[in-house]
């Protein structure tokens, strides 16, 4: 199915499930994954009075798991950060206090509250959060974006092997860039077999970052023996010409750091489309007045202007036929959903 000749619809949800949840939520501290690892998804949100609740599919009233007092909950996020093929929660709030949680099948009859299982404490003011193998040799990585235009990249090094099943262990980061224009939202996308970071930026900006993993690895003290530095320049970090692959804006392409545009932007990348009979990893992208664009390798191949302001964006195989179908999310309610 050609792009091009795709069609977009305003959907109403009317078998939903409505949670009820008390307090102001960021965009960031809700997300959907397997928390328990029973293979079905639960739902994970936080707000910032700093109440943690994990929702189970069927209860609405009550939260299946929650934890109160964690701080200004700023992201959630579920994956195999600690490398023991078990998902576990990750939450950090915008005091800078990484909270992790680990659920197993073991806790599923098990209701009420819940503590962390591990928290350290990680420079303040967070922005974004993704779990994912930015690098391409298989391992899960906590990418942290920051208010102050700072991205960092945490690994987790197990205590005792990488094969315990215990969270003992740490985060140390691995990598640190720092941007000249806000961070919006992280995203990945996929180059062949080289995954590439994906961060938005105001103005209906992105960039594609490269993350190298540490050379050699110490598991008896748990840190890279060779730990990945960034360029050092006046005592700020910069991009090298190797990490930045491309920055574009879908209004012309922009250098980092330009003034083209305030408006913010969101971006999802890794979108698996058919173009012409051949399968594509697309990147979206929309902007909070209301434009929302799709890429295939840097080429704009689809556009579409809403009278909404767009904030989030998702993805989807809602037909089941192999393409991700692209939901956007406006501030007044309003979804969009286009194949």
């Amino acid at each position: 199915r050609a792009l091009q000749k795709s069609m977009k619809r305003s959907i109403c949800f009317v078998k939903r499930v409505e949670l009820h949840f008390k307090g102001n939520v960021f965009s960031q501290a809700l997300c959907l994954g397997d928390v328990d690892n029973d293979g079905k998804n639960e739902c994970v949100v936080g707000n910032v009075e700093g109440t943690l609740a994990v929702f189970k599919k069927g209860e609405r009233d009550k939260a299946w798991r929650s934890c109160n007092d964690l701080g200004t909950i700023a992201c959630v996020g579920v994956g195999d950060l600690c490398r023991i093929e078990k998902n576990v929660l990750v939450c950090i709030t915008s005091e800078g206090q990484c909270h992790i949680f680990y659920l197993g099948t073991e806790f599923e009859d098990h209701r009420g509250d819940m503590k962390p299982s591990y928290t350290q404490r990680i420079p303040a003011n967070i922005r974004a959060l993704l779990l994912a193998d930015i690098s391409g040799d298989g391992i899960c990585r906590l990418v942290i974006g920051h208010t102050d235009r700072v991205i960092r990249v945490y690994q987790w090094f197990p205590k005792g092997g990488p094969e315990t099943d215990v969270i003992s262990g740490s985060l140390v980061m691995i990598k640190k860039w720092s941007l000249e224009a806000q961070v919006g939202s992280l995203s990945v996308t996929d180059r062949g077999s080289q995954p590439l970071l994906v961060v938005s930026h105001p103005g209906g900006n992105y960039v594609h970052l490269m993350c190298e993993p540490p050379e050699t690895k110490s598991v008896d003290t748990g840190k890279p023996e060779q730990q990945s530095q960034p360029i050092t320049v006046k005592g700020k970090s910069r991009i090298s010409e190797s990490e930045l692959v491309f920055t574009s804006s879908p209004r012309g392409t922009l250098l980092i750091g330009s003034t083209g545009g305030r408006v913010a932007t969101e971006v999802l990348g890794s979108i698996h489309s058919t173009i012409n009979g051949e399968n594509q990893s697309l990147t979206a992208l929309c902007t909070l007045d209301g434009s929302l664009q799709l890429f295939c390798e840097h080429t704009l191949v689809w556009e579409l202007r809403v009278n909404h302001q767009l904030f989030s964006l998702a993805k989807i195989d809602a037909t089941n036929d192999g393409n991700d179908e692209i939901v956007a999310c406006a501030w007044d309610g309003r979804d969009r959903k286009s194949g």
